[in-house]
């Protein structure tokens, strides 16, 4: 009787560790995510925009920018540290689609297929002339019809071309 128990057990973890394994690879394929760089070289000091480009799967959405307390979890774009860039503003998104949300009971901010962030950046003055690498940060949460992923932070790197005056 008491094999039949561990037995049991057993199953029922390496089930829960398949399903979370599922789940974790859902969320890498829910989003690809791209920076996209200015195209003309940027002056050290100067403000400069850079895409961050989330594609959504078919069936998958991101949560806004901006969601009221006691929503779902927003999406936020930052830099990460430790690189010659900083934030020279507020990051932007597109309009998202919005509906009544029963799960939280409020309207809700969403976007499908495609959301195009804009960052303020500049080039600090520890930044070197010629081609730098940049990375912005993405934490999300991917939801479909079904179930929401946990939050999710990604590097999103790409390069811009540093000229100093």
């Amino acid at each position: 009787m008491r094999y039949g128990n561990v037995v049991r057990q057993a199953i029922k973890t390496a089930l829960l560790a398949i399903v979370a394994a599922l789940i974790a690879q859902g969320a890498d394929k829910a989003v690809d995510w791209t920076l996209v760089a200015p195209n003309k070289p940027v002056e050290i000091g100067r403000v400069a925009t850079v895409q961050i480009v989330g594609q959504i799967k078919p069936g998958w959405h991101l949560y806004a920018l901006e969601v009221a307390e006691g929503g779902p979890i927003p999406t936020e774009i930052s830099l990460a540290g430790d690189q010659p860039f900083e934030l020279a503003g507020s990051v932007t998104g597109p309009k998202p689609h919005s509906i009544f949300d029963p799960n939280f009971n409020m309207q809700v901010g969403f976007y499908v297929d495609k959301a195009e962030f804009k960052a303020p950046v500049k080039a600090t003055a520890s930044a070197l002339a010629g081609k730098q690498p940049i990375v912005a940060l993405a934490r999300y949460q991917a939801c479909n019809d079904k179930l929401c992923l946990p939050p999710k932070t990604v590097r999103v790197e790409g390069v811009i071309d540093v000229r100093r005056r």
